[in-house]
């Protein structure tokens, strides 16, 4: 074999090297996109749930209705969906507090 042939054997290899990298990186990066898209869909079916828990809760509905949706809120406050802040809202609207109802509201602190 001369040098010719062992430079486009080379090139060849690097050639299939770059391709398979490549394939490989791009089914990486679509799982991470399935991931990523799933995680944000059951996000917003939380939400959905979640509003529709709170609207029970405080709804002007039956008292079975208002118990409901209070089962369904302690259970999606368990969520491994929910974030820190999510958390606190759905203690809060589960508690019954009002928006602006805090403790420095309470004592005339500022508005």
């Amino acid at each position: 074999m001369g040098a010719p042939q062992w430079v486009m054997l080379i090139v060849a290899v690097l050639t299939a090297s770059g391709v398979l990298g490549t394939l490989w990186q791009k089914q990486r990066s679509e799982h991470a996109d399935r991931a990523l898209k799933a995680e944000h869909e059951a996000r917003v079916e939380w939400w959905r749930r979640f509003q529709w828990a709170a609207e029970h809760t405080a709804g002007l509905g039956n008292p079975e209705s208002r118990v409901t949706g209070r089962i369904v809120m302690r259970e999606l406050i368990r969520s491994p969906l929910i974030t820190a802040s999510d958390r606190d809202i759905a203690r809060a609207v589960a508690a019954g507090r009002q928006p602006g109802n805090n403790r420095k509201n309470r004592k005339g602190g500022a508005r």
